[in-house]
């Protein structure tokens, strides 16, 4: 498993952008957005990765410091999306 916060970041956020597209919906349709950090000193890191993804798009967010059951983990990632039926 990656080891630094940044990646995982980035990697969590391109899962999410995958499953989205699956179901025919994008980034630019996510509404909310909580991080779960196992540390909050790696807010700065994970931020980077968070704003490279999102760009101009700017969800609601909140991110707070949590235990996860493997110790490899240093970040979770939950959204809400919304995209409008036509």
């Amino acid at each position: 498993m990656v080891s630094d916060v940044e990646t995982q970041t980035a990697i969590t956020l391109g899962n999410i952008q995958r499953i989205l597209e699956a179901a025919g919906a994008s980034i630019t349709d996510i509404v909310k957005v909580s991080m779960f950090l196992r540390d909050i000193a790696d807010f700065p890191k994970m931020n980077k990765a968070y704003s490279t993804f999102f760009g101009d798009h700017k969800p609601a967010r909140t991110t707070i410091e949590s235990k996860f059951h493997q110790a490899e983990m240093l970040v979770e990632i939950d959204c809400v999306a919304y995209k409008p039926r036509p």
